[in-house]
């Protein structure tokens, strides 16, 4: 019994001086890109395949997302729409990388 009760005072003891260190921890800074150069990043507009009335209403939405998502992560240094190509590729066979 006595070693019982000494085993949790000295426990309690040792719980007690243990936590005292941990008021004296720094502040941790989180994020993405802190102090690092951010990329640039261009996102050119997805071609619209198919026929249905819907498509370039979704396409617009889609693409005005993706645009701001990516420049919303503070990462990336999006670069103005105007250097999309002039003619939005499908596949690998259009790309015309002189544009």
């Amino acid at each position: 019994m006595k070693l019982t009760l000494r085993f949790a005072l000295s426990f309690l003891a040792f719980a007690a001086f243990a936590s005292l260190p941990s008021f004296a921890q720094d502040w941790v800074r989180t994020g993405s890109g802190l102090g690092n150069a951010r990329i640039r990043l261009a996102a050119a507009d997805f071609k619209q395949v198919g026929a249905d009335p819907q498509t370039p209403a979704l396409k617009a939405t889609f693409d005005a997302t993706l645009f701001s998502d990516l420049q919303n992560t503070n990462v990336f240094d999006m670069v103005s729409k105007s250097f999309n190509p002039q003619k939005t590729p499908g596949t690998q066979q259009e790309i015309n990388l002189s544009q």
